[in-house]
């Protein structure tokens, strides 16, 4: 298991312009914690994105000594807010309850490193992640049925190798290529992806005619979060280099049910946002439905 293929880090370079900050203690152990939300601007393609980084840690390792990271989480908005910053990190599967009841996923963005670059540096925002191909790429449609992407799920096993974690990619419908290439690809496979990260805020303003006086205006906001492959590396054929087998496939698979029915039953009456451990996260909406019917493991 523990040769498996678990590429997983990403790269952003560019402007923190926000921190949000919430504290507490661990019911599990009693030590203290820390959940950053960092925002980080970067203008990419002359279009400006906004990227949400969160930073998790506690005060004490789990073999009992200091953890330095603490201390420089908690101090992230002090030294580094309205500067040039470089960050990376790992994505994330984050499980939450959605507003029909049921458990829903999302990518999110892990921390680990963060540090000052020079003003220089050129904004970016790119990803590689590493895994078994779970589903055929689905189509993503908007209300008026109009395609604007594909999604693909790459699963990646636990560092125990008991358990995986799903991972959302996306392709664009523009990009032939990269659709084409995908397609050429079985379910089962093991495989790299490199990719680019999007995600623009857009704001549009309605006004709504009246029989007399001021019209009612209506302002709405819309989030559009990507992770965008760009490419990628033949599939991996052999153990050594880290392959999946349709043996370790099949036993991830179901432990991957299991844990998504046993954590829809414990967490049945939790609040929209939340972890397992009830510390703050950030918030996410539902996947985009498959419109299609597609072949998956799951």
């Amino acid at each position: 298991m523990a040769n498996l293929e678990r590429t997983n880090e990403w790269k952003i370079v560019g402007t923190l312009i926000g921190v949000e900050q919430k504290c507490g203690v661990s019911k599990r152990n009693g030590h203290n914690w820390v959940s950053i939300t960092a925002t980080v601007k970067a203008v990419l393609n002359d279009v400006e994105n906004k990227f949400k980084v969160r930073f998790f840690t506690t005060d004490t390792k789990a073999n009992g000594e200091k953890n330095k990271r603490y201390d420089q989480y908690l101090n992230l908005e002090r030294d580094f807010k309205g500067h040039k910053v470089e960050m990376t990190g790992t994505i994330a599967e984050n499980r939450f309850m959605g507003r029909d009841g049921q458990r829903h996923t999302s990518n999110q963005l892990n921390g680990k490193f963060r540090h000052a670059t020079s003003d220089s540096t050129a904004d970016t925002a790119k990803f590689s992640v590493g895994g078994f191909l779970v589903a055929t790429p689905a189509e993503k449609r908007n209300k008026d049925n109009e395609l604007y992407g594909y999604r693909v799920e790459i699963g990646q096993a636990n560092y125990q190798g008991d358990n995986r974690q799903d991972i959302i990619l996306d392709i664009d419908p523009k990009d032939t290529i990269v659709l084409n290439g995908i397609n050429n690809y079985k379910i089962g496979d093991t495989i790299v992806r490199n990719g680019r990260r999007s995600s623009i805020e857009t704001t549009t303003t309605i006004e709504d005619k009246v029989a007399f006086g001021e019209p009612i205006v209506r302002t709405f906001t819309n989030h559009s979060n990507h992770y965008f492959i760009t490419g990628g590396k033949a599939p991996i054929t052999n153990a050594e280099d880290g392959q999946y087998s349709s043996e370790t496939i099949h036993a991830l698979v179901a432990a991957y049910k299991a844990a998504k029915a046993l954590f829809q039953q414990e967490h049945s009456g939790d609040k929209i946002g939340t972890d397992a451990d009830n510390a703050p996260v950030a918030e996410t909406k539902a996947p985009a439905r498959a419109t299609v019917a597609q072949s998956s493991l799951i």
